[in-house]
């Protein structure tokens, strides 16, 4: 449903491109029949029609361009003039014990600046500035205006009604929002998603965290920092319900966020991931995902089986992991695995250095024995892992 969506405005700029051509068309036609009838020869006369109707557009562009760009000067003119008192104003608003001191603009160019100012006002303050000039917004009617705005047929539009309704989303309905979760711009539904993890409300993380698996991997990597500020209820009460009934590509989309997280998830189990019956595609996002859990023998024991398997992500990711828990028994494995291909190689000439003095007593002896390669990948893990205890 959502690649359909994301084809409609090429359809909307093939739709209007072929009505411009057909009016020229049809001008041009139209011009054609009016022309003198001593004009005899058909290309002549369509082509001097071709040049009056293209002349005349592009005098009649010319004009409108210039009268537009004269308004809009004009405009920013008084806006200039209007916004300073009206920025000022606003600001002290932000200060506590602080109220307006005159009639709240209706209509107009006062009330645009004023919109304006109350956008820059919800971006620049913090605590409980914002959420004065917040309130100031929802009853003085502002978030009903944004609210229809966002009803419009612009994506222009609806991003910029979205902006401001989520600036003010600690003191507004939540409606708009969670409609902005469908739209099918997908910077309009990032907006949307921001702003309900910053209201925080629990229903509002829910929905948008069940949403992401089915975004964009950019979309999840804009809202990872945001996610992990409810880390806490997410995993708590979200995440354990989530992976209950999520399939292959949404369990790695949510390892992929909790990795991303780089913190420790102390309450989180991933022992049902770890046994041999498991998902093996899912073994490289659990083995990331180590550094950050409480481990114990069963998780050696699953470390050790996928630095086994037969796939190359897997077995770098659980060489990574050898190395932060420092399984001595996995040095064996590693060893063998430095004559694997290079990325496999590098991860285990790493996990050997990071094992301790085994490990680098190990990498010792490749770097003099006869597998040349093998040796390079050994001698530049031994000289990082010198540098790091230097």
């Amino acid at each position: 449903m959502r690649v359909a969506k994301m084809a409609r405005p090429a359809r909307e700029v093939y739709a209007k491109t072929f009505a411009v051509c057909l009016a020229l068309y049809l001008a041009n036609r139209l011009v054609e029949c009016h022309l003198p009838a001593r004009i005899q020869e058909p290309d002549f006369r369509w082509a001097i029609a071709f040049i009056l109707v293209q002349g005349c557009a592009v005098t009649w562009l010319s004009a409108w361009l210039l009268a537009l760009r004269a308004y809009a000067r004009a405009i920013r003119n008084i806006r200039g003039h209007i916004r300073p008192p009206i920025r000022d104003r606003l600001l002290a608003l932000a200060l506590e014990g602080e109220s307006w001191m005159s009639n709240v603009p209706q209509r107009g160019l006062a009330r645009r600046a004023l919109e304006e100012s109350i956008a820059d006002a919800l971006m620049a303050l913090k605590g409980s500035g914002r959420d004065r000039i917040a309130r100031f917004a929802v009853e003085h009617g502002f978030e009903t205006e944004w609210s229809k705005s966002f009803c419009s047929r612009s994506q222009t539009e609806r991003k910029k009604a979205a902006t401001l309704l989520a600036g003010i989303s600690a003191m507004a309905t939540k409606d708009v929002l969670i409609n902005a979760l469908h739209d099918e711009y997908p910077a309009i539904r990032a907006i949307a998603y921001r702003a309900l993890l910053l209201v925080g409300d629990p229903a509002g993380i829910d929905t948008v965290f069940m949403a992401l698996p089915g975004e964009s991997f950019l979309i999840r990597a804009l809202l990872v920092n945001d996610l992990k500020r409810r880390a806490t209820y997410l995993l708590s009460h979200t995440i354990p319900l989530f992976l209950a009934t999520a399939s292959h590509v949404e369990a790695a989309c949510c390892f992929e966020m909790l990795i991303a997280w780089k913190t420790g998830l102390p309450s989180l189990d991933i022992h049902p991931w770890t046994t041999p019956e498991s998902d093996h595609c899912l073994w490289p996002f659990i083995l990331a995902l180590l550094p950050y859990v409480q481990t114990d023998a069963a998780i050696e024991d699953f470390v050790l089986s996928a630095l086994n398997s037969r796939d190359a992500a897997t077995r770098s990711a659980a060489a990574d992991a050898a190395g932060h828990l420092k399984l001595e028994q996995s040095i064996p494995l590693l060893s063998a695995a430095l004559a694997d291909g290079k990325e496999v190689a590098v991860h285990a000439a790493n996990a050997l250095g990071q094992i301790g003095a085994s490990g680098q007593r190990r990498l010792e002896q490749i770097i003099t024995a006869s597998n040349r390669t093998a040796a390079l990948f050994a001698m530049e893990a031994l000289e990082r892992a010198t540098v790091r205890l230097a």
